[in-house]
């Protein structure tokens, strides 16, 4: 996999695990809410993603 590939990989995949984050929520498992949360975590950890504020942030 090339350098282009990789990102293209990395950014969909990140991508997906976000819009997961926010759709979980809907189905009513608050459970499944946390665990799909770290995992978006480790992911953005794993890959080296900086992540801007207004999603780091606590309320």
């Amino acid at each position: 996999m090339n350098r282009d590939q990789f990102e293209k990989f990395r950014d969909r995949q990140i991508r997906k695990k976000y819009d997961l984050v926010h759709m979980v929520p809907h189905l009513g498992i608050p459970e499944l809410s946390g665990v799909y949360l770290k995992n978006f975590y480790n992911s953005c950890k794993r890959y080296e993603v900086v992540l801007p504020t207004n999603i780091t942030a606590s309320k």
